[in-house]
């Protein structure tokens, strides 16, 4: 039971249009007092349970708060196979081109060709004359007949063609293809139960470097045989990504930190790998970048250099 002067306490502290706070102080009046009526032990059992459930809520708070910040590091690689020839010139480039040959030609010394005519035209008047020809060098052979020569020789020579069987046949595997640009390697990778295409990545481990995580990221997605050579040690690009909340649930991850590592083609191919790789492509720019997700696409289109 509450006394007259508890009961009088109250009300002066009960804020005036609070009813809620009225009601938990009289509550907890009375609770105490109920105490004091049982007796110190019932008291302290109550203290003890009290405490151990504010233990309980702030260490369970703590745990999901430190689930909530945790993230997984991962590594990726933008592997490049550099164009092995140049682009076709573009109407002004051909025109540009053409105009310097000319300026070249025009202005530019006898070369030795050039030169040997001359000499042959020299000689066929003395000839004539009946004077004595001196043969210097390779003299004995006109430039008449050095140009029939290089005709028969011209003739037997059949340049390669600048697009490939690949590209005949619609190889994305292959590294034989679209020659006059850059391709870049993507996987069908796994992640999280689904399959989908990215960049070449691994998890980071403890202890080894990111620039390793993303050697072994190379490794496991595409095989021994692909050799690639990985540009510095500091990673050229960075995205994050929160993971779905079950997802979260079920690997105690918030999200995922992409570290992005730039490559060289060497040597050698992709290959699939059972488990962690379905199925792997060389694409050039544009369809590169459609077929990323949207976080990496983002991403590589702010590390990549515009391609003319």
């Amino acid at each position: 039971m509450l006394s007259t002067t508890s009961t009088a306490m109250l009300r002066l502290l009960a804020p005036s249009g609070r009813p809620t706070t009225w009601t938990w102080l009289k509550r907890t009046a009375a609770s105490s007092a109920r105490a004091a009526e049982n007796g110190p032990s019932a008291a302290k059992d109550n203290a003890a349970a009290a405490a151990a459930a504010a233990a309980s809520a702030s260490a369970s708070s703590s745990n999901s708060a430190e689930r909530a910040d945790k993230w997984k590091l991962r590594a990726c690689v933008l592997v490049e196979r550099p164009a092995r020839i140049t682009k076709d010139l573009s109407e002004l480039e051909a025109s540009v081109k053409n105009m310097l040959r000319t300026e070249e030609d025009e202005r530019s010394l006898l070369c030795e060709f050039e030169l040997k005519i001359a000499r042959d035209k020299e000689n066929a008047e003395k000839k004539k004359r009946g004077e004595e020809v001196e043969i210097l060098g390779d003299d004995y052979m006109t430039a008449e007949d050095l140009i029939e020569q290089w005709k028969k020789d011209g003739a037997a020579f059949q340049p390669a063609s600048r697009r490939t069987k690949a590209d005949e046949e619609g190889d994305v595997r292959s590294l034989d293809r679209s020659l006059d640009a850059i391709l870049r390697l993507v996987v069908k990778q796994k992640f999280h139960n689904l399959w989908l295409w990215d960049l070449p990545a691994a998890s980071w481990s403890e202890g080894e470097t990111l620039r390793e995580t993303a050697e072994k990221a190379v490794r496991e997605c595409c095989g021994e045989e692909l050799r690639v050579q990985v540009m510095g040690n500091a990673p050229c690009g960075f995205y994050q990504y929160v993971l779905p909340s079950k997802v979260r649930e079920q690997t105690g991850y918030r999200g995922c930190k992409m570290f992005i590592y730039k490559a060289f083609h060497v040597e050698g191919n992709a290959e699939t790998q059972k488990g962690v790789a379905q199925d792997f492509k060389w694409l050039p720019r544009e369809e590169f970048e459609e077929s990323l997700d949207r976080h990496t696409s983002k991403a590589v289109r702010e590390i990549l250099m515009e391609e003319s």
